[in-house]
This record gives structure tokens, sequence and C-alpha cells, in this order.
């Protein structure tokens, strides 16, 4: 079991949760964003969609990964410290979230399987 404030065990998750979504952010622009670049072709509201959510997310990617760096280093934090990678750990949390909603409700839609483009 693990506390609230355990910081080895706060940067081995974060270590791990980084691996992950790199991959899926990996994932996300090999398959996803070039698949939708290619079959919307000649539809350009939903062709500039897909742009602004490729650009997005590589904003994403590099908060999170400088919000990764910061709090993943060997150290040892006192309260003040802890309080700040609380909130900023939310504020991660909320943005990514977000993006899931953004993503679900107009991103994905634009995704139809082969051969159903028209």
């Amino acid at each position: 079991m693990w506390t609230r404030r355990d910081g080895a065990r706060w940067r081995v998750t974060l270590a791990q949760f980084g691996d992950a979504l790199r991959g899926h952010i990996l994932k996300e622009n090999i398959r996803l964003y070039v698949y939708l670049k290619h079959s919307l072709q000649g539809d350009e509201d939903s062709t500039a969609i897909v742009h602004q959510f490729s650009r997005e997310m590589h904003h994403i990617g590099l908060a999170v990964t400088d919000f990764l760096t910061r709090y993943t280093g060997d150290r040892n934090w006192d309260d003040a410290q802890w309080s700040v990678f609380e909130r900023d750990l939310k504020e991660v949390g909320a943005v990514l979230t977000r993006r899931i909603e953004t993503e679900e409700s107009i991103l994905y839609p634009l995704y139809l399987p082969p051969g159903d483009y028209a």
C-alpha cells in the first residue's frame, strides 16, 4: 500500500503513465491522423479539424512531457512542493479529460471504416 505522498511510488506511476501516453500519441499520429487526412481529402472543413486536433495534441504532449520531466526526478518534496504537484496534476488531468471529450464528440465521428467515405 502506498500513501498519497509516496514520492518514489508517484515517480514510478508517472513514468508508466508517460510511457503509455507517448505510445498513444504515436499511434494517434501514425494511424488516426494520417488515415483521416487521407480519407478526408477534398473535405476542407473536416481536414482543417483534423489538422487542428493534431496540432493541439502536439502541444498537449509537450506540456505533459514537461510535467512528467518536472515530477519524475529523484528528489524529496516538502509540503509546498506536494501542493504544487497536486495542483499541476489536477490541471493535467483536466486538460486530458477535456481532450478525450472533444475527441469523442468531434474527431472520432469523422472516422469511418474504409469504403464508407463518399
